[in-house]
């Protein structure tokens, strides 16, 4: 613990906020993950010296610094016991967008904190895009996609985030601002980096596992893909930045490399699959026509659509839902596209609707969130949420995932996209008692195996973690493994940033928010995805930070099962309550997902209804 005295020294030299009081704490102690750290204090800089001040206060403290955007994080790589550092309050400016360059390619620098669908809304005013675009644009922030790899569907045409990297500003281990544009700070990896690039290039049987592994989209730890494909350092540490989850660097500035958006609106259909063995080639059809984006979801997920939308009339025969959109040559290409059907055995008509597409799309945004409707004591388990295999062996590994479920007594909702070979994973679990905590250990050990089997990842765009990061070197091989710490030793010796998530030395198990007490229908389905959060009027208003409908139900729960009567905290905590002023955007937002009423949860809390 970092004494009183030493945190009211650090609040003087800081231009930002500084938090320490216990409920706020609270509130920066989960993400969307299933873990669960208390962190000592929570710094929202105003300044990169801001930045740089507390990479030096923790060193000499000996604490780790967790960095935190929109909180989303699946893998439990936005929280931590340490310093929480929060950039959404005051790095959440696009700082420039270019359509012309020197380097004759459009470009946006970015602050971290700026929301996916929010930056593409400016680009697109100068008929630009960033494409790699993920299913929880919404709600995520480019410095966790940067920090995860992220993407989403549209890399089956586009590539992932990582192919639009151009530069990346950052603070070091050591407080110092490191620029991969300037090449300000790069110097003193140099040599390190250099060297180790040339072990890992003469190492054959290291190199011919990189080489195999190239056609599957990875992003389960350090971008080592990188040394191959890159000599100069700057960009070599530029792309070493996409999936580090916070581990090698803070990031301050992000430049990107945009393109034009599409002269025509994107459209998409539908189809639904008799036969699973016939993706391989429905996927090289439409990639053949230059899909923007093949989606799949499974029957298991179709099940669950079916009994939450009733009117969308999914079949009970398909074996699969195949959602294909063309944001290029449209008409053209559909015409080809309906043609080309007749060679696959369907189910029914292709779904053409545009107002049903819509909806689909929505339900496919949302398969994870949905999984929470199972039951009033369930929650998803998304600690294997993000695994890849090659397209070909996609049919092969939902076989084997139905029936580890199946044998296991589960539910789940399996899904993805299928052009890059994607499957998202969310079992059901019990989550209000500690019933199935032992079955984490037990599901991970088993999907992680049948991934394997086909020579595939435990994440494609979600990012390392806590959950997952022990299963590494089974995935890469001791030499790789070797490299990748190696990595970590050049840029954070003391490992100070993000400590113990790359390199997880706890139990799958440890440190989990779970078991936990329902406190209501209103608030028990609530995923903590953050899709309503930038609704909020309170979220806005306080410049973000970690204010909004998630907190106040955090701070809800906390209060009543926590807080001892007399505690000095509760008339702040109360006031950060009543902050929300009872709008219900949230609910409204929630309506088509989960179905979480935060506002109701807040008003019965008021009238003394809760706990």
């Amino acid at each position: 613990m970092i004494t009183q005295q030493k945190i009211d020294e650090f609040k003087k030299q800081i231009e930002g906020d500084v938090l320490t009081e216990r409920f706020w704490r609270e509130v920066y102690s989960t993400d969307a993950s299933i873990y669960k750290f208390v962190p000592e204090l929570i710094v929202l800089p105003k300044t990169k010296k801001d930045v740089q001040k507390t990479v030096k206060f923790a060193k000499e403290n000996k604490i780790g610094i967790t960095c935190r955007t929109a909180g989303t994080s699946l893998a439990g790589t936005a929280v931590g016991p340490g310093i929480i550092l929060d950039f959404t309050r005051y790095f959440d400016q696009i700082l420039e967008i270019s359509s012309t360059s020197s380097e004759q390619v459009a470009f946006v620098r970015t602050q971290p904190a700026v929301i996916y669908d929010e930056l593409n809304a400016k680009l697109g005013e100068k008929g630009l895009f960033l494409p790699p675009v993920p299913a929880s644009s919404r709600a995520c922030m480019i410095g966790g996609n940067v920090a995860t790899k992220a993407c989403g569907g549209g890399a089956v045409k586009y590539g992932t985030l990582d192919d639009f990297m151009l530069a990346i500003e950052f603070i070091d281990a050591d407080g110092n601002i490191v620029n991969t544009e300037t090449g300000q700070g790069v110097e003193k990896f140099k040599e390190k980096l250099e060297n180790l690039r040339k072990k890992i290039l003469n190492d054959k049987k290291a190199m011919e596992v990189i080489n195999r592994r190239m056609d599957i989209q990875d992003a389960s730890t350090y971008n080592i893909f990188a040394f191959d494909r890159y000599s100069d350092t700057n960009e070599l540490i530029a792309h070493l930045m996409m999936g580090s989850i916070g581990t090698l660097g803070i990031f301050t500035e992000i430049k990107l490399k945009v393109v034009s958006k599409p002269s025509e609106k994107p459209v998409s259909w539908a189809v639904y699959l008799a036969d699973l063995y016939q993706v391989d080639n429905f996927i090289k059809e439409v990639k053949r026509l230059d899909c923007s984006g093949v989606e799949l979801v499974d029957r298991v997920s179709l099940d669950l659509t079916r009994n939450c939308f009733p009117a969308l009339g999914i079949p009970k025969e398909a074996e699969a839902m195949m959602i294909v959109q063309f944001d290029e040559k449209i008409e053209q290409t559909l015409k080809e596209f309906e043609n080309s059907l007749k060679n696959f055995k369907l189910v029914g008509e292709a779904v053409k609707d545009p107002v049903k597409m819509e909806k689909f799309w929505e339900v496919r945004k949302c398969l994870l969130p949905m999984t929470a409707k199972f039951s009033p004591t369930t929650k998803p388990l998304v600690s294997v949420d993000d695994v890849g295999v090659r397209v070909k062996d996609i049919p092969d590994l939902l076989k084997d995932l139905r029936k580890i479920f199946k044998d296991l007594g589960m539910q789940v909702a399996l899904y993805g996209h299928a052009g890059t070979g994607t499957i998202h994973i969310d079992p059901v679990i019990e989550a209000a008692t500690d019933k199935d905590v032992k079955k984490i250990r037990e599901i991970a050990d088993k999907v992680y195996e049948a991934v394997f089997k086909y020579d595939g990842t435990i994440a494609t765009e979600h990012g390392g973690g806590r959950c997952r990061s022990m299963y590494l070197e089974k995935q890469w091989g001791k030499d790789i493994f070797k490299y990748l710490k190696e990595i970590k030793q050049i840029f954070d010796p003391s490992d100070i940033l993000n400590p113990n998530t790359m390199f997880n030395k706890d139990k799958i198990c440890a440190n989990l928010k779970i078991p936990m007490k329902p406190l209501g229908p209103e608030e028990w389905p609530c995923m903590e995805c953050a899709y309503c959060q930038n609704k909020c009027p309170a979220w806005i208003k306080a410049r973000k930070g970690e204010m909004g409908p998630r907190q106040f139900k955090n701070l809800i729960r906390y209060r009543v099962l926590e807080v001892k009567e007399g505690d000095t905290e509760i008339p702040a905590m109360e006031e950060q309550i009543k902050q929300c002023i009872l709008c219900g955007n949230c609910t409204q937002v929630c309506s088509t997902i989960v179905g979480a009423k935060l506002k109701e949860f807040n008003e019965n809390w008021r009238a003394g209804k809760v706990g």
